[in-house]
């Protein structure tokens, strides 16, 4: 947080209105939106300030039109953007001398014959008054940029248009040439065009070329892990009304030690805006203080858990300056994921924004129990029902506050120099619905961009018809049908739309382009309008609110069979391309929604698509792929053919073959199909052994056929496995390293399983030493070791030797990992089974039912380990002869 500069652009456009409306219409319908793309890649904030609306009559008729444009242009500078045509403008009337002139007196005494256009021109870059040096002026005048049409072009016109185009006034006529000439002398950027259209091409460039030598894109590979983060909070922090109280209910929560606060609210209610803008001045304010924020949706990985975890690894490892290297895979990501916190020597703040929106896989769920009590949790989501219910419970309130929503509205449409007049305020602010600021913004938008200001109050209860923003967003679809759909293509806005919805993690703009088979010319003007609605993630479109979403698919998309043909579309297009990470993310999702189950089935079943999702660390999704598909029928049988037309047709190389043998065979062993994984696994290890490889990846092979040998029974054939494994991991990694420490317990609980204790002892207490040393004390690795030995104490009956191990087990998972934790539930399982045995049956249904809640809460009442404490918490009543409660 706080790692890039808050950088805002606003850029003032001065013409006269008379003749320049469709020059102003070009600029914030078609070139605006693409600057305001490009700056939000960057973090940049980008406002255009054009006055077509905006000031009252009454403000008008008082003289202040004047001074509000003047100060608008102090509020924009360095950036100035002037049109100028023939038609030269209107100048002060008597009436509005004295309140224009008040604080600029240069105005009365030189410059009362000129029109409010070429003042506007004279304030931002001559020397007529302001306390500028010429330095500054100087600098002025290097941003801006000016357009002169085509004195021609009114003659290609209607004689019904030209008047608006060509000044009769004679002396008129020579004030607009001399001005047009004291700005070339001055040095401006003069740009000359021949119709309004022709802005599109000449303004995007230099203006953008002004932007970016001002904000250059210089940020270090570092910083760009955090930096779409960091744009997306700067984007809530534009406008922001503060509520005290609110900030001070975070605060306090920020400098207690109370459990989690969850902030719940219906979407577009202004979570993310207050964690943001709070979360932003509390680091301010306590540097020593690490604040980490997460917003869900802010990119295409954003609501993945691994790459949440990762993120904010790498935050504690910068800001402490640790030299420990991130674990390499996902599992070991999670399992250490706690304890990296829980070193943390300074306050640590973490704020998940949206955590609905987090993927949830067999790997992930529960992750959050592993943070440490001592770790500040904030967390925003729509409905807190299934988060824990012991943590705290904050549900934000909507703009109920007339004032409140009053603020909101002024201070939004002063950012583009605009406001509503009395009437319009009090029509917006009598409709409930305005109550919740998303609908609010998306009305104040929509009106901003409203060209007609004699038509804005029918425009403005236009849109007020709609109740929901689902329906507003309708509205807006609507409009967008009517403005941005050209004759030849009558389903642009629809087809754009549903193709977005239906994909997976949206779509690049080039893959759009292609499925839309429209010119980048077409899709153009439709995308900068949508761009507000839209988000680019690392480059893939997709919906900015699922409002957003809503509304597509209610206008577009009400039926199953449509979904599922804009599904199946998608698809074969996926399928024609090469296969990469983000084929494999998309293609079996489209053939699954799109009920193609046959093709399905050969997708995910091909080695290649199985190879790219098994280096993507998607093995769960690929489970739940086939979950789908009854796996028990046909997945065994499905792989085994595609390996057999691997062999033959792909002719991989030994390596690579045995490496592909392993990987589905160790698929097919964590799948629970051990008889098809042994064959695969022999087979893998087979070919090291011809290429004479001795290394940790065989030490991994050779460990997992001995746990599948194991599982099955056969302890004879699994015995030399552990031994040659670990006999390799000594050789190539050395007697003290923790994947020694792992092949030391893999073997010890096999001897143990034959009941051969007394060898199975000093290879566990040889374990638990490697661990205490490399790892630490208070390392789950080392719980897991105590665990382990002190079940062999227990199968021995020698209770007193186990009783002081599994007690240190549970206190390191309870500190290290917290009390709500998975592995603290099997601590506390295997301590009781030790009290069970002991005949203390109290200590051991106190410990059991803790186990049971944890499991509950945090694995689910279907989860196997809920269901193992509900046995044992069962066999115990039985024990004690409490059958009523046992039953």
């Amino acid at each position: 947080m706080k790692k890039f500069e808050n950088r805002n652009v606003r850029v003032f456009i001065s013409s006269i209105f008379r003749g320049m409306g469709k020059e102003r219409e070009v600029l914030v319908r078609h070139v605006f939106p693409e600057i305001r793309r490009r700056c939000s890649e960057r973090g940049i904030g980008f406002t255009e300030v054009d006055l077509r609306w905006g000031m009252t009559s009454e403000e008008v008729d008082k003289g202040l039109a004047v001074p509000i444009c003047f100060q608008q242009i102090d509020n924009c500078q360095p950036f100035f953007l002037g049109l100028l045509g023939e038609y030269y403008g209107s100048t002060i009337q008597p009436n509005q001398i004295k309140t224009a002139c008040a604080d600029y007196p240069w105005i009365q005494k030189d410059y009362l014959d000129r029109s409010i256009t070429e003042l506007e021109m004279l304030y931002a870059l001559f020397k007529v008054g302001q306390n500028r040096s010429d330095e500054q002026r100087q600098a002025l005048v290097k941003q801006s940029l000016f357009y002169f049409l085509d004195p021609h072009y009114a003659e290609k016109l209607p004689k019904t248009e030209r008047q608006d185009y060509i000044e009769t006034d004679a002396a008129k006529r020579a004030k607009q040439q001399n001005l047009k000439r004291r700005l070339r002398q001055q040095g401006c950027q003069i740009t000359e065009y021949q119709q309004p259209e022709d802005l599109k091409n000449l303004v995007i460039e230099p203006l953008w070329a002004k932007i970016s030598e001002k904000f250059p894109d210089t940020l270090t590979e570092q910083q760009r892990a955090d930096f779409e983060h960091e744009a997306f909070a700067a984007s809530r922090q534009r406008v922001y009304i503060k509520r005290q109280a609110d900030f001070d209910r975070l605060t306090k929560h920020a400098e207690s030690d109370a459990v989690p606060l969850i902030i719940s609210g219906e979407s577009g209610s202004g979570k993310t805006a207050l964690l943001s803008n709070w979360g932003a001045e509390y680091q301010e304010n306590h540097p020593d203080t690490l604040v980490i924020w997460h917003f869900c949706g802010s990119s295409p990985n954003s609501t993945n858990p691994v790459e949440l975890w990762r993120r904010i690894m790498l935050n504690l490892k910068s800001f402490f300056n640790w030299d420990d290297e991130l674990p390499a895979t996902p599992e070991a990501i999670k399992q250490q994921f706690g304890e990296w916190l829980a070193k943390a020597t300074k306050p640590v703040i973490l704020i998940i924004d949206g955590i609905n929106q987090l993927e949830e896989t067999p790997l992930t769920r529960g992750w959050l129990y592993s943070i440490p009590a001592k770790t500040r949790l904030f967390i925003s989501t729509i409905s807190a029902k299934d988060l824990p219910a012991e943590w705290q419970r904050w549900e934000l309130p909507l703009l109920s506050s007339e004032s409140a929503r009053k603020d909101l509205i002024i201070e939004y449409l002063r950012q583009y120099g605009k406001k509503l007049n009395a009437q319009q305020m009090q029509t917006l602010l009598a409709q409930p619905q305005t109550a919740n600021p998303l609908y609010l913004q998306v009305i104040l938008e929509e009106l901003r961009i409203f060209g007609e200001f004699e038509k804005l109050e029918t425009h403005l209860e236009a849109y007020l018809q709609a109740k929901t923003i689902p329906a507003l967003f309708e509205k807006v679809l609507a409009h967008l049908e009517t403005d941005y759909q050209p004759e030849a293509y009558p389903h642009l806005v629809e087809n754009a739309l549903s193709l977005i919805w239906a994909a997976r993690q949206g779509l690049e703009e080039n893959e759009l382009l292609e499925l839309l088979g429209v010119p980048p010319a077409i899709w153009a003007p439709l995308y900068l309008a949508l761009q507000n609605a839209l988000v680019s993630r690392a480059g893939l479109l997709s919906f900015f609110h699922d409002y957003f979403r809503q509304a597509v698919e209610n206008r577009y998309l009400s039926s199953g069979e449509k979904q599922q043909s804009w599904h199946l579309r998608l698809a074969n297009y996926f399928e024609k391309q090469e296969l990469d990470s983000r084929i494999a993310t998309e293609l079996p999702y489209q053939l699954q929604q799109a009920g193609e189950n046959e093709r399905l089935r050969n997708c995910i079943s091909d080695i290649p698509m199985f190879l790219q999702l098994d280096k993507d660390n998607k093995e769960y999704e690929l489970w739940g792929y086939w979950l789908g598909l009854e796996p028990e029928k046909t997945m065994v049988g499905a792989y085994e053919e595609s390996l057999a037309r691997y062999e033959e047709i792909g002719k991989p190389e030994e390596e690579i073959l045995g490496d592909v043998l392993h990987d589905v065979g160790y698929f097919f062993e964590k799948a629970g199909y051990f008889d098809a994984a042994i064959p695969l696994l022999r087979r893998a290890l087979a070919i090291k052994e011809v290429l004479g490889e001795e290394d940790s990846s065989t030490a991994t092979s050779l460990n997992n056929l001995a746990e599948l040998l194991r599982a099955k029974g056969d302890y004879d054939s699994a015995e030399p496995l552990y031994k040659r494994a670990l006999e390799i991991d000594e050789k190539v990694l050395g007697a003290e390293h923790p994947d020694t420490a792992r092949d030391l317990n893999n073997l010890a609980g096999l001897l143990e399983s034959k009941g051969d204790y007394d060898n199975a002892e000093p290879l566990y207490k040889r374990a638990l030493k490697i661990n205490e040393t490399v790892l630490g004390k208070q390392h789950p690795d080392t719980a897991s070791s105590l665990n382990n030995l002190a079940a062999l104490y227990y199968a021995k009956g020698d209770y007193d030797s186990a009783e002081p191990l599994l007690k240190r087990a549970l206190e390191i998972n309870e500190t290290v990992l917290g009390k709500q934790h998975p592995d603290t539930a099997s601590s506390l399982n295997n301590l009781a089974a030790l009290y069970y045995a002991k005949g203390d049956y109290d200590s051991a249904e106190l410990l059991l039912k803790r186990a049971l809640e944890i499991n509950d809460t945090v694995l689910g009442k279907q989860h196997p380990d809920t269901a193992s404490s509900l046995n044992n918490l069962a066999a115990l009543y039985d024990a004690k002869g409490d059958y009523d409660s046992a039953e």
